[in-house]
């Protein structure tokens, strides 16, 4: 379960509730028992629910949210949006559905149009203190930016005081930059977020920064900034430095526009430690591939032991005996593999993961960039070129030079002259041209005739017809380079014995 985050009477969730899309009965049949352990009780709940249910609640035929819904006594509301481990899938349907159908919690922040997003608060009250909270379902980073970008995104406020909310928003988006070839990065930039929004609960993010952080923006649009708090994740997920740390949640409390956090460290997360090992050893001369650094299971023994030795002291009485372990070691790629299994053996017991505890690297150095070498002759990169009969040349140059068959060809045929295939392509694109667009207009009157059949083609003639033009362009293309090669072989001062074998060869080169 990703960022919890509890309001004194409500119960915020950042989404992932469930690890998985599809989870076991067994899992969904604890976390109902949970929830109806913790939250279904007479404890009466002093919160207004001032928006209309029918709009925040709209993917469900019971419009109403769950702690005034007069079949249940709910004492402990929970807000939900979705993530992307629990996400949509099929009809638009979670595991979190089931939860809201069943009156367990409040799921909201689900759009049915993936392009636009209308974004609807949900409004509490509780006393002189108004929220406006705001949720935005796990979405594709890529889309949810350009929606931000493109202001295809529409917060909606209320009209009554509007200066007298305070505004939340919850989402489950990557917060760091995830790839460099995108424009978008595969993340949402905190610069896109408006800025009348008082705090923001990001979830989705593992690593746990519960201190409130402040983001001020540089454009006085609306607001001059928000507060930031991620709780992450309240397990380990996976073994890496950021899920190290210690889980917590948070108790929030609101005021008017003025709120305060106070973390709570979760007690019952099994501990991870995780650390670094670099083994910067150069083996000696003479030492092959089969060699193995000398004393390494007992350096790397040593270094767990040392961690083992230092995690029991941070150890709480809650959490499990036995801890997850990742040390990560590095060395030369000029060593062995190191037995990471049989080395993990010794600790069955001590450690919760012992057969991938290791994770081994190798430190391999970047090498140099080898040129393709063709007998004597070192070939570089192709010179600028201006006219089409020289990129050819050189094309074809470089890729029949790098074929031994062909090269025993150049010495069997010392005349032959490059040029010949610039010549003949640049003839033969003029002819390409022409034959284009005598297709083109083949294919508009075919389909005249047909529209005149009926009111269209169905789909299996238009799958005919595309392949009958991909069947035609495939032979004018063939046929187009046997010409070339023949006229450009042909063209050179060849002996009248080596005609047949030219057109032998000729004639192999395309179909290969």
């Amino acid at each position: 379960m990703d960022s919890t985050l509890s309001f004194h009477a409500v119960t915020f969730l950042g989404g992932d509730l469930y690890h998985e899309n599809k989870p076991s009965r067994e899992t969904q049949l604890r976390v109902t028992r949970l929830f109806r352990r913790y939250c279904l009780n007479d404890r009466p709940v002093a919160l207004k629910f001032l928006s209309d249910p029918a709009t925040n609640f709209s993917h469900s035929q019971f419009p109403n949210v769950n702690y005034e819904d007069c079949n249940i006594n709910v004492g402990l509301p929970v807000f939900s949006i979705h993530g992307n481990h629990d996400d949509l899938t099929g009809k638009g349907l979670s595991a979190l559905d089931v939860l809201h159908e069943s009156g367990l919690i409040n799921l909201f922040g689900k759009f049915e149009e993936i392009d636009k997003f209308v974004v609807s608060p949900v409004l509490l009250k509780k006393g002189t203190t108004n929220v406006a909270l705001y949720g935005i379902g796990s979405q594709r980073d890529d889309r949810l930016c350009r929606a931000f970008k493109e202001e295809k995104i529409r917060f909606l406020r209320p009209k009554a005081e509007k200066d007298s909310w305070f505004n939340i928003l919850v989402l489950h988006q990557n917060r760091s930059r995830r790839c460099h070839d995108r424009s978008t990065g595969a993340y949402l930039p905190e610069s896109l977020i408006p800025t009348f929004f008082d705090l923001v609960i990001w979830g989705h993010e593992h690593e746990c920064k519960i201190e409130p952080q402040y983001y001020e923006s540089g454009i006085d649009v609306c607001g001059d900034g928000f507060y930031i708090i991620q709780p992450g994740s309240t397990i380990a997920t996976s073994l890496c430095p950021e899920e190290a740390a210690p889980k917590h949640v948070v108790i929030l409390s609101i005021v008017g526009r003025k709120f305060s956090s106070k973390p709570f460290k979760l007690e019952t997360p099994r501990q991870i430690l995780f650390d670094d090992l670099s083994l910067d050893v150069t083996p000696p001369l003479g030492v092959t591939k089969t060699h193995r650094v000398k004393d390494m299971p007992r350096i790397v023994a040593k270094k767990v032991d040392e961690m083992l030795k230092n995690g029991k002291k941070y150890r709480g009485k809650k959490q499990p005996s036995l801890p997850l372990l990742r040390l990560r070691v590095t060395y030369p790629e000029t060593w062995a593999n190191a037995m990471c299994r049989r080395f993990g053996t010794k600790y069955i017991g001590e450690v919760a993961n012992p057969m991938d505890m290791i994770a081994v690297k190798e430190f391999k150095p970047k090498c140099a960039r080898k040129e393709f070498k063709v007998g004597v002759t070192t070939y570089g990169k192709v010179e600028k070129t201006t006219t089409l009969e020289e990129i050819v040349n050189n094309v074809f140059e470089k890729f029949l030079l790098r074929l031994s068959y062909w090269y025993k060809l150049f010495v069997v045929f010392p005349n032959y002259q490059l040029s010949n295939f610039g010549s003949s392509a640049q003839w033969w694109l003029h002819r390409a041209d022409w034959l284009a667009a005598f297709r083109w207009k083949s294919l508009k009157s075919e389909r005249r005739r047909e529209g005149s059949k009926g009111e269209g083609t169905t789909m299996a003639a238009r799958q005919s017809s595309a392949k009958q033009s991909s069947a035609a362009t495939s032979s004018v293309l063939m046929y187009m380079f046997i010409y070339i090669l023949t006229r450009s072989f042909n063209s050179g001062s060849l002996a009248q014995q080596h005609r047949s074998s030219i057109s032998c060869c000729t004639f192999w080169f395309p179909i290969w």
